[in-house]
Formats: structure tokens, C-alpha cells, sequence
């Protein structure tokens, strides 16, 4: 539910819709074209046959099983049917596509697999809206703009597509030391009520909260309190797989390669009210088998930040969330930013999630987690998040060298780092997180040679960002670009 990275794909324009039957010969086509057939089938028991053989992380657990069927029948209900369009293959175990559902909605999806004993299966699936519909990709803005005039550009950009009700949030460009170039919000936080959306509007956060949880991490480095070789067991002696703790280590946990995975499905569902502390976390995945052993490759891990969680609070000897709020929002002067009451009640003026399409909106609160914590979650403003961004480049949270560490290419293919994001070289690299999740989507962005810090935050579903935030990256990295 807390999104991951980005998807990369290289997509012609407005391609020409093709039959399965192109793909190449590799056990990635192999299994994504039973994957399709099971979502065009909207037949539980060819879903259920596909999730055994291909899926479900444990086959022989039924409530696992069972998870991987509602994730493919929610697919079937939301597209009434997928067709492929293009293709591009990473490696014989990679693939990105493109994808067109029942109304012509574009989708761009990553589909990955890995061999398990005697056959693949499935290792690293991602599916997102692409844009309008009918199109590959959102038109770019002009080559070489100056700061100002692309701000211009953009925020005419987004008053369209809030015209189309394809866009609720609000959007922060800024340097990193002077007033901002654009700050403005559009749609509405509250549907009932009829609230708007302000940029002094409080959005949930997703997966860009887990930040925060990496300077935390670091600041107790500072401290010599931790040390990002050390293994969990170190610091958590009693964490109920011993072998685990005993291999993985902390660097794992923060560039996602310890093995663990996710720990949503019907426990989590089940458990949701209770789950209120990163040790509450812990038995929904601490007896998961993992894909690989500890430091073999990337996998996108919310349960990994949950441990982190638990680290920070046995070292500090403060909750996760007193030792956040003493150490990184208050020096930070991030007065409307922490997490959700134990009830999961907000703060005023936060806004509400909103998922689904135009008149089929309906609300989130029955989905998010309900505090919040090291995975993600929680909430902020945009004035609030350029606080954050100013004070790591300004050193008073973090040493200088400490972020570098953070923000360099480590997993992923050098796409992350320890708890950030990496994107781009040169003048045009940036650091930040993004994160997604029904009703709520968040970019933070940082590029510290162009000194552009950029804030967009939604209440609607992640993917209608993509038309604002692809081109706007595509722009800004261009080297014709000036202050």
C-alpha cells in the first residue's frame, strides 16, 4: 500500500497494441502471460491456480493464497480487463510494460521473477496509471526553461487538469534558500464538507515518511549508539528469528536488501486498529520465509522499516514517535507534521483520501494505517517538508557527509540509497522519496547542485501525479535549466 520507487520504462509514443504472443521467449514472459490470462479470466479458481503456481509468497498457506487472489481479482473489477500495448525486456527475468484496460486507460507495470526451486516465480510486481488516457506519457514542457517560467508552466499544467477533477493536492517548487518560486493547492480535502485544499493542508504521507526514520537511523550513528554493519541482533537480542537477526544488518534494512518483504493481507486487515507500534508490527511477517538471504539483492521492504522502528526505539529508550518529533520535526521547525492519534483521528485541516475514478470516489480512512509510523504514513504540509529539506542540506539535523552516505545509489542499481531515493547525475541528481497508497500520493525532491527543493502531495490516487511529475523531472534535469 505504501508505494515503492518509481517505475523506469522506455515506452515509444502511442504505440501500436499487441498480442501476448510477441513476447520474447524468457521466464518473465512466460509468467506474466499467466498472470494476464488469470486477470482476463475473473475466474477465482483460475486466479487461484495462477497464485499457487506462480504467486503467492507461501503456496501452502491459505491465507496467503488467498491475499494473492484479492490482489488479482481487484485488478480484473478495476480494469474489466487488460490488453497489452508495448513491452520493453530488462533481462529474462525483467519486463516493463504497458498495458491498456476496458475504458483505454494506459498502465505502466514492472513484472519481475525469480527462480525457486525447480520454477519461477513471481519477485517484483508494480502497476500504475501512465496518464491520460490513450496516451503513453503526459507532454513535456519546453527544453531550457528558466526556474520561473517552468514553475508557470507546471502550475498551468495542474489548473487543467483540476479543471478535468484529475488532480486534488498541492505543489511547492522552491530553492533552497529563497521564497518559492510556486506554492499552491487545488481541489478539495473534504468532500462532505466541502473543504478545500490549501497549502497549509495536511496530506498523508506514504512511503515518504520513511525519511525520516533513515535520519533517525543516522543521527544515532552519529551518536555511536548504532552502526549500519552491525547486525539486528545487536540491537534486538530477542527478535524472534534469531537467524535473521543474526545476518541481516542495519544497512540492509535501510536500502531494502535484507530479504524481508511487505506485511499487508488479511492478518493486517485483520489486526489494522491494533496496530499501533513498529513492535506491533513485527508478527505479521517475522515467521514470512524470504526470497534470499540477507544483502543478496533489492526488495522494496515496509516490514524492514518496521524493525528499524523497533531499533530506534531500544537504543533511544523513547517511542518511535516522541523520538521523531524530539529530533527531526521540532529542530527542524515542522510544526504541522507528525502522525495520527492511537484512534487514527487527524489534526484540522488534513486532508481527506480519495480513491477511484471521477463520480466513484469514496474515501480512505478504512484502508490507511491508522498512526502511521517508520514504513510510512503520518502526515505534513508542504511549507513543512521544505523545512525538512532545508535543514538536512543545512546540517542541523544530519552532518553534510552523513546525508551524502544516505542519498548515494547503493541497491535498486544504484536507484537507492539508505532510506532515500536517488535520481539522476551531475547537476541534475536529486534525492528525496516518493510514496503511494490509495487516496494519497507524495513526491519530496532534492537537487543539491541546482539547490531546488520541489513538494507535490495528493488526497487522490498516486498515479494522477504521473502527469505532472514526469515531465516536470524530465525538465529539470535538462542542463538548460537556470535559476
Amino acid at each position: 500500500m505504501i508505494a515503492a520507487c518509481a517505475l523506469l520504462a522506455a515506452i515509444a509514443a502511442h504505440p501500436t497494441p499487441q498480442s501476448p504472443d510477441s513476447l520474447p521467449a524468457s521466464p518473465a514472459a512466460t509468467v506474466f502471460r499467466e498472470w494476464l490470462r488469470a486477470v482476463n479470466s475473473r475466474d477465482t479458481a483460475v486466479i487461484r491456480a495462477y497464485a499457487l503456481g506462480y504467486e503467492a509468497e507461501r503456496p501452502d498457506d491459505p491465507a496467503s493464497v488467498q491475499e494473492a487472489v484479492d490482489n488479482i481479482l481487484g485488478v480484473a473489477r478495476q480494469s474489466g480487463g487488460l490488453r497489452l500495448v508495448q513491452w520493453v525486456a530488462r533481462s529474462p527475468e525483467q519486463l516493463e510494460l504497458t498495458l491498456e484496460d476496458a475504458g483505454g486507460r494506459r498502465l505502466l507495470m514492472r513484472f519481475g521473477v525469480e527462480l525457486v526451486g525447480g520454477g519461477y516465480r513471481v519477485a517484483d510486481i508494480g502497476l500504475r496509471p501512465a496518464g491520460a488516457a490513450g496516451a503513453s506519457g503526459p507532454a513535456p514542457f519546453p527544453d531550457g526553461l528558466a526556474l520561473s517560467t517552468l514553475a508557470d508552466s507546471v502550475s498551468r499544467r495542474i489548473d487543467q487538469l483540476a479543471a478535468r477533477g484529475q488532480f486534488d493536492g498541492a505543489l511547492l517548487l522552491a530553492s533552497a534558500d529563497g521564497p518559492p518560486l510556486l506554492r499552491r493547492a487545488w481541489g478539495e480535502a473534504n468532500r462532505a464538507s466541502g473543504a478545500d485544499n490549501t497549502p497549509d493542508t495536511r496530506f498523508t504521507l506514504a512511503s515518504t515518511g520513511k525519511m525520516f526514520t533513515a535520519v533517525a537511523i543516522a543521527q544515532l550513528v552519529e551518536r555511536n549508539r548504532v552502526a549500519l554493519d552491525s547486525p539486528v541482533a545487536r540491537y534486538l537480542p530477542d527478535y524472534p528469528d534469531r537467524e535473521f537477526a543474526r545476518r541481516a544488518t542495519v544497512r540492509q534494512l535501510l536500502n531494502h536488501t535484507s530479504g524481508l518483504g511487505s506485511y499487508w493481507g488479511a492478518e493486517f486487515e485483520r489486526r489494522r486498529a491494533e496496530l499501533l507500534t513498529p513492535s506491533d508490527h513485527l508478527p505479521l511477517f517475522v515467521n514470512e520465509p524470504r526470497p534470499f538471504e540477507p544483502g543478496a539483492r533489492f526488495r522494496y521492504s515496509n516490514a524492514g522499516f518496521q524493525v528499524l522502528g523497533v531499533i530506534i526505539e531500544r537504543v533511544s529508550g523513547l517511542s518511535f514517535y516522541d523520538y521523531v518529533q524530539r529530533n527531526i520535526f521540532a529542530p527542524a521547525g515542522m510544526t504541522r507534521t507528525g502522525y495520527y492519534t492511537p484512534s487514527g483521528q487527524a489534526p484540522d485541516n488534513t486532508a481527506l483520501g480519495y480513491t477511484g475514478d471521477g463520480g466513484q470516489l469514496r474515501d480512505n480512512e478504512n484502508g490507511r494505517e491508522i498512526r502511521g509510523g517508520p514504513a510510512g504514513g503520518g502526515f505534513s504540509t508542504v511549507d513543512d517538508l521544505l523545512r525538512f529539506g532545508r535543514a538536512l542540506l543545512g546540517g542541523s539535523l544530519i552532518r553534510r557527509a552523513t546525508l551524502d552516505q544516505l542519498t548515494s545509489g547503493s541497491s535498486d542499481g544504484g536507484r537507492y540509497g539508505l532510506g532515500f531515493m536517488t535520481i539522476g547525475e551531475g547537476a541534475a541528481r536529486a534525492f528525496g522519496h516518493n510514496g503511494g497508497a490509495p487516496g494519497m500520493g507524495t513526491w519530496f525532491l532534492v537537487w543539491p547542485e541546482r539547490g531546488m527543493i520541489e513538494v507535490l502531495l495528493t488526497n487522490r490516487d498516486p498515479g494522477l501525479m504521473a502527469a505532472i511529475q514526469q515531465p516536470f523531472m524530465r525538465a529539470i534535469a535538462h542542463p538548460g535549466v537556470v535559476p
